[in-house]
């Protein structure tokens, strides 16, 4: 009996040690970075096949390696990237003739996000014709907006 007791009072020692050190519930562990460096982009993101002329984008990353506990860490972006305009229709062009498979009706994802008030409103107000694709130019597996002469990234 007394072994049992040991047993159970070490198995609770060993919990609490572990719920103590373990960074879950502290925000110390996010790193968040907003940026319009488009180099500080392509340490993200390979944006070399497709590169914009500007960048705004918000990385947000959770540093899950620390604790006694640790996990694997994760990683957000949204990025709005302005290009020439004629790259942008020709890139629509090449999309009509592609299968419409890959594409998604979920526009919500992007909006009531970090995006300035102008792509906000202009998202709004064409949401219904507007497509998400899932990535095709910077292999990633997240999701792409085609505006006038914007892409809109979210992964």
């Amino acid at each position: 009996m007394v072994k049992f007791k040991e047993f159970a009072v070490l198995c609770l020692a060993l919990f609490l040690f572990a719920l103590l050190s373990c960074n879950y519930h502290e925000k110390s562990n996010k790193i968040k970075t907003v940026s319009e460096n488009l180099s500080d982009l392509q340490n993200i993101l390979n944006i070399s096949k497709f590169k914009p002329q500007k960048v705004k984008f918000q990385h947000i990353y959770f540093d899950n390696s620390n604790g006694f506990l640790a996990g694997p860490s994760d990683s957000f972006i949204q990025a709005e990237m302005l290009y020439d305009k004629k790259k942008i229709d020709s890139l629509k062009n090449t999309l009509n003739k592609l299968e419409s498979d890959s594409q998604i009706m979920n526009i919500d994802a992007f909006l009531n996000n970090w995006f300035n008030h102008q792509t906000s409103d202009k998202l709004v107000k064409v949401q219904k014709e507007l497509i998400v694709y899932d990535d095709f130019l910077y292999n990633t597996n997240g999701n792409i907006v085609l505006l006038e002469d914007k892409i809109l990234y979210r992964k």
